[in-house]
């Protein structure tokens, strides 16, 4: 039977662990506090003086030193001596251990007892996010002292954890609000630049809404209030909506950019004369997103107009000419060819001859440019639009003389199942000519001429690769501009116009495509060629001209 004094002993036990068993329910609910604080917490330097405080309060030590790890850099230091809590920013490697103990408990990801010298111990404890390292709690203690309890150390463990988090949560969130304030910056400048401009532009998305429009368009259109959204067709008079409807859908039909001239009533005002261009809205995959409509008001563009005046002249001068020059230019050649049967034991009258023939043919070639040159300019270029196979623009020209070299070989690399395209096959049968005789003739050494045939990214590319001269980086810019040609002393014995890669370049266009060219003096060039693929549109014509 239990005696007094035993009851009294087991009454006094009971209250021992009541006492401590209050202890860590209070010592857990002040951790949920602290847990709480540091995960609402969402400033750096408060998150890191919360947590070093709070394990002051745990291991009742205030030697405290808290490292963040950035990209593998250290990135904040922490120290807690005394009464003083420090937050110090400095990037650098440095590290309170060696790298190989580092290295080591970035591996356990688990708290670690170090000896630092014979009379202190470290332990140090990981903090971690999603099971990665991003920094470390550092617990300095004379190593005669009684070690941290697994019941400390594991109430440390959560609160640096809890503390990594927040500051996850922290940068992740300054992040995003630099990200926002940068796309924000970036959508207010653009706005003022398209509010700032001149030409009235609007966007219409695919369903016919107005997706973006400026003050300008909307004075020009005779339009007010908030139109974005709308139809265009609510948002602007019937006879705007009649002609813009017009050129949208044109241009949806046929893939091309057109331009045209029209006229608008406005309200107390004078008819006010604009020049309408439209053109499709693509991503960076080629995918339509829309139409962009610019407006530009004519009755402010006399110089431009005096100019267009110029340059109709001009091309009707040199239409004019060339007609007058090609007439004599055949006859010149005829009759050549014709003494050359009079004079066939003479070699010097024969190559007289020969020389009067290569010389009117390149008379001749230079004229026809010069009449692409002025079609092209004058908006008289026509496009005979029909399905054709994508290898017929490049095999049909290898026959030709103008490809042919015993100096050079024309390797094809034609990728299998390319598509019909709906273009001008005689047009681009011009720019696979042009390239291909480049290529020969600025490979005066002879080698291979590369014509890589392939489908990239909804588009037909034709590569034309040779290995020749070479390009210098600051003449890159300049071609296909009208007349220009390399000065050097590796070209000035290539006879040439400066219009053939003008005229390519155009007639590319004209297909909505792109010409680019890469080059290394002493290696050779690649002309390439992108066009959309595109198929026939129902009920379109085969006949258009370029910028009408």
């Amino acid at each position: 039977m239990e005696t007094l004094e035993d009851l009294q002993k087991e009454l006094a036990e009971s209250r021992r662990e009541n006492d401590a068993l209050q202890q860590t329910v209070a010592e857990l609910l002040g951790l949920k506090d602290i847990a709480s604080k540091i995960a609402s917490t969402r400033e750096t330097n408060e998150i890191l003086r919360v947590l070093v405080d709070a394990v002051r309060d745990v291991v009742k030590t205030d030697d405290i030193m808290l490292s963040l790890l950035e990209e593998g850099q250290v990135e904040y230091r922490v120290r807690r001596k005394s009464e003083e809590t420090r937050v110090i920013r400095r990037k650098g490697p440095g590290m309170m251990l060696k790298n190989e103990i580092i290295q080591w408990i970035i591996k356990e990801r688990k708290p670690t007892a170090i000896p630092i010298g014979d009379d202190h111990l470290l332990t140090v404890v990981p903090l971690l996010v999603r099971s990665e390292v991003v920094g470390f709690l550092y617990i300095d203690s004379p190593s005669g002292e009684e070690t941290l309890s697994p019941q400390v150390i594991e109430q440390v463990t959560l609160l640096s954890n809890v503390a990594a988090g927040a500051l996850y949560s922290a940068r992740l969130l300054h992040h995003l609000q630099e990200q926002h304030r940068v796309v924000a910056s970036t959508l207010n400048y653009l706005r003022d630049v398209v509010e700032s401009i001149h030409n009235g532009i609007l966007t219409i998305d695919p369903d016919g809404r107005i997706a973006q429009v400026n003050r300008n368009a909307l004075l020009m259109l005779d339009a007010s209030g908030d139109v974005v959204g709308k139809p265009y067709g609510e948002a602007f008079p019937p006879e705007t909506h009649s002609w813009l409807g017009a050129m949208l859908e044109e241009t949806h039909q046929n893939g091309f950019a057109i331009e045209r001239h029209v006229t608008v009533k406005l309200p107390h005002a004078h008819d006010l004369p604009l020049a309408v261009a439209t053109s499709l809205l693509r991503d960076d995959q080629l995918a339509v997103k829309g139409t962009i409509v610019v407006l530009r008001d004519m009755t402010a563009s006399k110089e431009l107009e005096r100019l267009r005046r110029l340059d109709q002249m001009k091309s009707e001068f040199v239409h004019n000419v060339s007609h007058e020059l090609r007439t004599p230019l055949t006859s010149i050649k005829a009759y050549g060819e014709a003494l050359v049967d009079f004079v066939s034991g003479d070699e010097t009258a024969l190559k007289f001859l020969k020389v009067i023939d290569g010389e009117a043919d390149r008379l001749i070639s230079l004229i026809e440019d010069l009449l692409n040159v002025a079609r092209i300019e004058s908006g008289k270029l026509q496009l005979n639009l029909a399905m054709h196979p994508a290898t017929a623009l490049v095999e049909e020209v290898l026959h030709l003389s103008k490809v042919q070299s015993t100096r050079h070989q024309l390797v094809k690399e034609f990728a299998p199942d390319l598509p019909m395209l709906y273009v001008d096959k005689e047009k681009l049968k011009e720019v696979a000519i042009n390239l291909i005789s480049n290529a020969i003739k600025y490979s005066p050494n002879g080698g291979e001429v590369r014509l890589k045939l392939r489908v990239e990214e909804q588009n037909l590319r034709l590569d034309v690769v040779d290995q020749g001269m070479g390009i210098a980086p600051e003449h890159l810019p300049h071609i296909g501009e009208q007349f220009f040609r390399v000065d050097s002393s590796l070209t000035y014995k290539v006879s040439g116009t400066g219009l053939g890669l003008a005229i390519v370049k155009s007639i590319i266009e004209a297909h909505d495509g792109v010409m680019k060219v890469e080059s290394e003096v002493g290696k050779g060039s690649t002309f390439t060629m992108l066009l959309p693929i595109r198929k026939e549109p129902k009920g379109g014509t085969d006949l258009l001209k370029f910028r009408e």
